[in-house]
């Protein structure tokens, strides 16, 4: 587990099967949350190619932890959470 002070590790698959399934969306989704609050220190986003579980994508790893057919829609609360959970460390 991270301790207090330390970013969140997001890893975002950018494969080409990840990317078309939503990679892309969620890319520009959690850019936009890191400008509108200002998180650039807290969080840490990383891109990696392909992590050969393509038909569970799109895929996305926070603090270690993997989670597939994430969605635009779905994929700054699982941050949000991450972020709280930082917190109370």
């Amino acid at each position: 587990m991270r301790s207090s002070g330390q970013p969140v590790e997001i890893t975002i698959c950018m494969g080409s099967s990840c990317f078309a399934r939503g990679n892309g969306e969620n890319l520009v989704a959690l850019q936009n949350f890191i400008r509108q609050n200002q998180l650039p220190v807290q969080l840490r986003l990383r891109g990696q190619l392909c992590r050969e579980m393509c038909t569970l994508g799109p895929n996305i790893v926070i603090d270690g932890h993997e989670y597939s057919n994430v969605q635009p829609g779905t994929v700054v609360g699982l941050v949000e959470q991450a972020l709280r959970e930082g917190q109370s460390v």
